[in-house]
């Protein structure tokens, strides 16, 4: 079971471009948060201080094989490996998570996914996360 140690977020680092962030301190955990609407594979990334790990989250609300082409862009390109060289870790550190309601995911055999209702207990930090207009 993977789950984020800090139970929060000691920072945020929003981007634009469809690639990655430049440098970044690995000593903190981070939200990455690509500002392209059509950033691909992923909605956002949080880079595990402890353990180590690139989490690269999808959410949906529909069928995870009608989305199954957002993880192949993300986790079969280049791109993962982009990210994997920023935070210096293999590409087996970097996971692919989805987030979807349990009906969703009850069929699914992806190996991380996580619900909406169990974001708190897995991921305290997303947690405390609020929208700011």
């Amino acid at each position: 079971m993977h789950t984020i140690k800090n139970k929060k977020l000691d920072h945020v680092v929003k981007f634009i471009d469809n690639s990655t962030p430049n440098k970044f301190n690995q000593k903190l955990t981070i939200l990455f948060l690509p500002l392209s609407s059509n950033y691909p594979g992923v909605d956002f990334l949080i880079w595990d201080s402890k353990g180590k790990i690139l989490y690269a989250f999808q959410i949906t609300i529909g069928l995870l094989n009608n989305h199954i082409e957002s993880k192949k862009k993300f986790m079969t390109g280049n791109l993962i490996d982009k990210w994997a060289f920023m935070c210096e870790v293999k590409r087996k550190d970097v996971k692919f998570v989805w987030i979807a309601p349990r009906s969703v995911l009850e069929n699914s055999t992806d190996s991380l996914h996580l619900t909406f209702s169990c974001i708190k207990d897995r991921f305290p930090a997303l947690d405390n996360l609020r929208l700011q207009s």
